[in-house]
């Protein structure tokens, strides 16, 4: 793992986990790999969304827990991302499950991972002190560098109707799309010096005790910038997702904006790279930066 000198980002991504939500339970295990989540009987819900994660189509997704799969003895055999759902149909559940996995795929790949389940979650209402929640789960599994889905639900799985199901927000913690925009243009700069090598712009984009920490390391730091960018700035970058999080201790008060990085960079190789964003003094800066290298963690 490559970082850029805060100590506090390496605390925050020591787990991979950069999707940092409030655990709240494991919704149900499964007997085997091949059959994870079989049962779609309902759930009981009573909590509203921990994250935001937009994907470059667009849409939005309402994460409310990510977490491992376990069996029946404890063992872990995967992983599990559920998310309040948007629609009651089949076709909708299979194509955002898709969205999902492309735009978090690299990062569960990156963490080991071979199996993912995508559990959908419908009909859960915030007023009602409970939910009698059905989960539509569609697992994937890593096949020759690709995610590709294994199971899913057939058509006749019960469901709850058909069209679409109104956005869930947290009432304390609503979705604010303008702001994750300006927070993903100030992280897209911040890329784009990257891929210079232009340290004076990083150290601009940094908030005051992050400019600080670096600065206070500054040779290494600019041996970082100089490797990253490689002797030909050949390296690229695409973001893979953005999200408006709520329970990061990385983040003043634990809230600001994540936004994760596909990148090549020549001799660099492979990586993934988050950057956190908060508010200072009315403008996004960069709170704490990590970058994962494929090379290390396969």
């Amino acid at each position: 793992m490559r970082a850029l000198l805060s100590k506090a980002s390496m605390r925050a991504m020591a787990s991979r986990a950069p999707l940092a939500v409030l655990v709240l339970g494991l919704l149900g295990a499964a007997p085997s790999r091949h059959s994870l989540l079989a049962d779609r009987s309902t759930q009981q819900l009573s909590f509203v969304p921990t994250s935001y994660l937009a994907v470059s189509t667009g849409r939005v997704f309402r994460v409310i827990w990510k977490g491992p799969v376990t069996d029946s003895a404890g063992a872990k055999i995967g992983s599990k991302l559920t998310y309040l759902g948007d629609s009651r149909d089949h076709a909708v559940a299979r194509h955002a499950a898709d969205e999902l996995m492309l735009a978090m795929g690299p990062q569960f790949q990156m963490d080991g991972e071979t199996h993912v389940v995508v559990l959908e979650m419908l009909d859960f209402v915030p007023s009602r002190a409970f939910n009698l929640a059905i989960g539509y789960p569609i697992t994937f599994s890593l096949q020759d560098g690709r995610w590709r889905r294994v199971m899913v639900p057939p058509e006749r799985t019960k469901t709850i109707g058909s069209g679409p199901i109104p956005s869930i927000d947290d009432p304390a913690y609503p979705f604010d799309p303008a702001a994750l925009a300006a927070a993903a243009h100030v992280a897209e700069q911040w890329m784009a010096a990257l891929d210079a090598g232009n340290a004076g712009a990083l150290l601009a984009k940094m908030s005051d005790h992050y400019a600080a920490e670096v600065s206070a390391n500054g040779a290494r730091f600019e041996r970082f910038v100089a490797s990253r960018a490689g002797p030909n700035s050949s390296a690229a970058h695409r973001e893979l997702y953005r999200m408006q999080a709520q329970a990061n201790p990385s983040l003043p008060g634990g809230r600001g904006v994540l936004v994760m990085f596909d990148v090549q960079a020549g001799s660099f190789g492979h990586a993934l790279e988050q950057v956190g964003l908060a508010q200072e003094r009315g403008q996004w800066r960069v709170w704490n930066f990590v970058s994962q290298s494929f090379k290390k963690s396969m």
